[in-house]
């Protein structure tokens, strides 16, 4: 049985295994465009990086962590226990 004080990870792994929990039924969001009326900020499936290969390795870094950034702030608002990340 994995105890509700479990770290988010582990209980998410928990449930993927079908194991018992307690508590809370970890969870994540599969899709979550609301970050413009949530944040204030476009989603990044949402933005155009055709120009992606004339930009500086620096300004590329930018976009990265402001991706980050935008889905570890939609995680913890959300409390959820994992980042699903669109390729």
């Amino acid at each position: 049985m994995i105890a509700p004080d479990a770290r988010p990870r582990e209980r998410f792994i928990a449930a993927l295994e079908r194991r018992p929990l307690k508590g809370r039924v970890p969870h994540f969001e599969l899709v979550f465009f609301l970050t413009m009326e949530a944040f204030g900020r476009v989603h990044p499936s949402h933005r155009s990086y055709h120009q992606w290969d004339q930009m500086e390795e620096a300004e590329r870094q930018l976009h990265r962590r402001d991706m980050a950034d935008l889905f570890i702030q939609t995680a913890r608002r959300f409390d959820h226990d994992a980042i699903f990340l669109h390729p």
